[in-house]
């Protein structure tokens, strides 16, 4: 019971051992590192929203020459200039990215005051640190003093248009800026201020005040009833940059409009009420004195402005384009089942179609990540591949030292004796090899060199082995060509078979196809020996040719063998039959006779003649033999002639007409003078003629030598 389950119970071992790995590792966070890297890929995709513009303090801002010089030199003023000159034309909400901490002069701080009261919806930065995070609340604590007394602008801190909030984002541990708190509590002031830029989307969205008690959890901030339900991680949000840093060398298009604060100072804005109106619009940092950018996911060369990651927060809040990481339990589920249902398929897959699997499902993974994350989801993008990996090598390397070691072994020894074709199909098959022995339907193929005892005595040992090597190296490969398996070479014999070790329907028509391409093959070799240097003797290669014996039946095809030493082999009366018929062809002067069963599995694929009845040593049931002599309908004119006038023969032997037989036979061998079978039949009608059978002849020659 065990071993018909070995392998699934070691699949589900190994698919279990990895995915508790790899579920220790997504706990404790080994790869967080990489996992953010490959998530910086899918940011930046989204288009870019037309109601955000940014009114940018930069270089050409703050320059001295031409410009308005330090910001922070500056009264309080110039910012009231420009946001007087933006809320004229109706903007939705305005928000200032600058700390108004310190006051500058008397004057110029209450005018701005004045001025940001008179305004549109507008949101001031409060300067908070809050860093104690309340777990349970899902909330960020400002444990400081109230730094509101310290604002020179307080005056507007009652204003109804007018929201403070903080402007915290938090940096993961490769130091990128991706998720920012929702609320922050002010235990001095006791009550919540919102992030910048979930104050700017309230003002926007039209929604009521932040309540004295938010609807808040670590895991999400409902800003309102009738506004959206932001999914939040440990209280933070996580921004879904739609735009990279923006840069003078960059295009436009990947930014957000922007403008500089010197240009709408100085009022030199083209069609200002098409830029603002309706708009949210953005005052703050930009230029290089300010210190304020930072890298972000979409940062390649480029850090981002502050007010630019407030930007892209805000589109996250409007378009309701918020990510939510796939949790530890969602990560460690589908580690479990890649790696259990992984297992399972390379341990029964051929390693082709498991890379397949492999590459397959590492690919289609691959496509829905971008697919989950347009629709919120960041899914773990280390440990389902790292499962799927690790799967693969430790089953591949169990069945290595399991399954394809014997499977090695077992191809290196029928190597030896069929093509590498067969021998993989053996291997591939191997559960249905039996190697104990038994019963099949096959063909045999015997050959044996004519004359090789006189060719032999002719050459010195070396040169006899040299000859033999190349004559037997050509035969065998067109055996195993045809998918036959050389069983063993006697001298200068080769036995073969075809439909064993794997089934071949079409067995004996491959025996006959090997004996033709063999006789081919020769006469190729006979050209290489023709251009090739003396025998290492120093004779020249003789002019060998071979006979065979073909028969189908049923043998017994095995390892047989001793304890010691086992061949693969095929035994029985079949083989036997088939030797015989090698050696009957010297008697009728034929190179490949076929026997009946042979005859009537291939008649129809080739060119046969009728050789006689025979007994062998050995059999005492007579058989029916035929020459082999082509393929179908590739007899050249003169052969076929010969075999009109030598069935004809054939016929009238049988009918006991010797005399007229004879004189057919004669008349054959006037025209084809090397025909062996009209020989022996024109010597036999010459007896026959004289000395007629009985009334019992039955025609059956008896075979007095194997």
């Amino acid at each position: 019971m065990l071993g018909k389950y070995k392998n699934l119970i070691f699949a589900g071992i190994f698919g279990l051992g990895i995915a508790m790995l790899l579920s220790l590792f997504a706990w404790i966070g080994s790869f967080e590192i990489f996992q953010l890297k490959l998530t910086n890929l899918l940011q930046g995709k989204a288009p870019v929203s037309s109601e955000i513009v940014i009114v940018a303090v930069d270089e050409t801002t703050s320059a001295v020459e031409n410009g308005l010089g330090d910001p922070r030199a500056w009264s309080y003023l110039n910012y009231g200039q420009v946001y007087s000159y933006i809320s004229q034309f109706q903007p939705k909400v305005i928000g200032i990215d600058f700390f108004f901490q310190f006051p500058r002069d008397d004057i110029g701080d209450a005018a701005f005051g004045s001025t940001l009261k008179e305004g549109p919806p507008t949101v001031l930065i409060y300067p908070m640190n809050a860093s104690l995070y309340e777990e349970k609340n899902g909330y960020y604590i400002q444990t400081l003093d109230d730094i509101r007394n310290n604002l020179p602008i307080k005056k507007v801190l009652d204003a109804p248009n007018v929201t403070l909030a903080t402007a915290l984002v938090f940096s993961d541990t490769d130091q990128v800026r991706r998720q920012m708190p929702s609320l922050i509590y002010d235990e001095s002031h006791g009550r919540f201020y919102e992030n910048f830029a979930f104050a700017i989307a309230r003002e926007a969205l039209q929604l009521m005040q932040v309540p004295l008690e938010p609807d808040i959890t670590p895991n999400e901030y409902n800003m309102s009833p009738n506004g959206p339900n932001i999914p939040l991680e440990n209280g933070k949000m996580h921004i879904n940059y739609a735009t990279h840093p923006f840069h003078s060398s960059l295009p436009e298009s990947i930014s957000y409009q922007r403008v500089s604060f010197l240009d709408v100072y100085n009022q030199q804005i083209e069609n200002p009420q098409a830029l603002f109106k309706d708009k949210i619009v953005l005052i703050g940092p930009s230029a290089l004195l300010f210190a304020d950018s930072y890298t972000v996911p979409t940062s390649s060369e480029f850090k981002m402005d502050g007010v630019e990651i407030q930007a892209n927060a805000i589109q996250t809040i409007l378009e309701e384009r918020f990510l939510v990481p796939m949790n530890l339990a969602q990560s460690i589920a589908l580690i479990f089942v890649l790696a259990l249902v992984s297992a399972i398929v390379f341990m029964y897959l051929p390693i082709l179609w498991s890379l397949v699997y492999l590459f397959g499902v590492g690919l289609v993974y691959a496509l829905l990540t971008p697919f989950f994350f347009s629709r919120g989801l960041i899914v773990d993008m280390i440990h389902p591949y790292l499962a799927l990996l690790a799967t693969f090598v430790v089953v591949f390397l169990y069945r290595y030292f399991t399954e394809f070691k014997e499977k090695m072994v077992l191809k290196s020894a029928f190597s030896k004796y069929v093509n590498p074709t067969v021998a993989q199909q053996i291997v591939e098959n191997a559960g249905k090899l039996h190697l104990g022995g038994e019963a099949r339907n096959m063909t045999v193929l015997f050959t044996d060199i004519r004359g090789f005892t006189s060719i032999s005595e002719k050459l010195k040992p070396e040169s006899l082995v040299t000859l033999l090597n190349e004559y037997l190296s050509a035969m065998s490969n067109v055996i195993m060509a045809e998918g036959g398996t050389v069983d063993k070479f006697e001298g200068d014999a080769i036995m073969a078979f075809f439909g064993a070790p794997l089934d071949q329907t079409d067995h004996a028509i491959r025996a006959c196809n090997s004996a033709l391409k063999m006789s081919q093959a020769l006469g190729e070799l006979y050209q290489i020996w023709r251009a090739a240097p003396p025998l290492p003797g120093g004779e020249q290669r003789p002019l060998i040719d071979f006979r065979c014996g073909i028969h189908t039946g049923d043998a017994i095809v095995g390892n047989v063998g001793s304890s010691n030493r086992l061949e693969y082999t095929a035994i029985g009366d079949t083989i036997n039959l088939g030797s015989r018929l090698e050696g009957a062809n010297k008697k009728y002067g034929t190179r490949i006779m076929v026997s009946e069963d042979t005859y009537n599995s291939v008649k129809d694929h080739f060119e046969m003649r009728e050789l006689d009845v025979i007994r062998v040593v050995g059999k005492e049931k007579p058989i029916q033999t035929f020459e082999l002599l082509h393929f179908k309908n590739r007899l050249d004119e003169n052969t076929a002639q010969l075999l009109r006038h030598y069935h004809e023969g054939i016929a009238l032997y049988k009918q006991r007409n010797f005399a007229n037989a004879l004189q057919k036979f004669e008349e054959i061998l006037k025209q084809f003078p090397d025909d062996g079978p009209s020989k022996l039949y024109f010597q036999r009608c010459q007896v026959l003629k004289d000395f007629p059978p009985g009334e019992d002849w039955d025609g059956v020659f008896e075979m007095s030598s194997k």
